[in-house]
């Protein structure tokens, strides 16, 4: 058992060793021949092509032959005014006279600034805080009436009714604390309001400031 044990690992290790030199003088085998390859590559020799020489081409001749005679540019004859024009002309001139154009009467829009607002009127709030208005009039479905600080008296566009004016009545009624009557007044923020609750309901709005 043991003389056969020692035979088949020295068999084992002639077959590698035989495989490996096998392998190795392939490579140099391969080393060699391009090495050859290289060599018979440098001793053959170069091959020129000729090409043929094309003939210059005569651009003087084909230029003359493409080239056209420039037709030359004809004068626009003047127009000659005939005589005693420009006199004529200039006399018109003289005679010319504009005519006045109406004169416009242009009228200064008066600024209306309008204060910081605070508590919500409505539909009369920015005529309330306008700073040109001293005092505010308003009737259920009636058109409302400014008075301003100048002097001067408005009747504005717009029209309240019952409900809205009582509405607003409520919410400052609420905000001032005092029962809303049929006769009511209170001081509230920079105004003084005045209120006669009947068939007609009236509201005066005034202005401290």
């Amino acid at each position: 058992m043991v003389n056969n044990f020692f035979e088949e690992f020295f068999n084992s290790l002639v077959n590698a060793y035989t495989e490996e030199f096998l392998i190795k003088e392939e490579k140099q085998i391969e080393k060699v021949e391009k090495v050859q390859e290289k060599r018979e590559e440098e001793k053959r020799p170069l091959i020129i092509r000729k090409f043929p020489i094309e003939t210059p081409i005569k651009i003087e001749k084909i230029a003359a032959k493409e080239l056209k005679p420039i037709k030359p540019i004809k004068e626009i004859p003047k127009e000659i005014p005939p005589p005693g024009a420009k006199e004529r002309f200039l006399t018109s001139l003289k005679e010319f006279k504009p005519e006045l154009m109406p004169s416009i009467e242009i009228k200064p829009k008066i600024e209306q600034k309008i204060e910081k607002q605070g508590f919500n009127f409505g539909k009369i709030n920015e005529v309330v805080y306008n700073t040109n208005t001293d005092q505010v009039q308003i009737t259920n479905d009636e058109k409302i009436v400014v008075a301003y600080k100048d002097g001067k008296i408005e009747q504005k566009e717009i029209v309240m009714s019952r409900d809205e004016i009582m509405g607003l009545l409520k919410r400052i009624s609420e905000r001032v604390k005092i029962p809303l009557e049929k006769t009511f007044s209170c001081y509230f923020e920079d105004f003084f309001i005045q209120a006669e609750i009947n068939e007609k309901v009236k509201v005066k709005i005034k202005k401290l400031v």
